[in-house]
């Protein structure tokens, strides 16, 4: 999701004319991608049945507070959805 984000935004960035834009018309453009659903998000998330963080693989969660949300149905899913 981040990555594709980040990837939208430098494109559109990209083929801004330099000099001819401003902090106010590159947000309004990136926000008019948000709306077309050309960004992504991730949907559904869930908290409590997030798998648990186990870095090094040895069946402990090595941190209690890192879930992320992300379970088996999580999709990535247009921000016009």
């Amino acid at each position: 999701m981040d990555l594709h984000n980040n990837e939208v935004g430098i494109q559109y960035c990209s083929d801004c004319y330099p000099g001819f834009t401003t902090d106010q018309t590159i947000s309004n453009g990136i926000m008019q991608l948000l709306l077309n659903g050309q960004l992504r998000y991730l949907n559904p998330l869930n908290w409590i049945l997030s798998p648990l963080y186990d870095s090094n693989q040895d069946g402990l969660q090595d941190c209690p507070n890192c879930l992320n949300g992300i379970i088996s149905t999580t999709n990535l899913t247009p921000t016009n959805q």
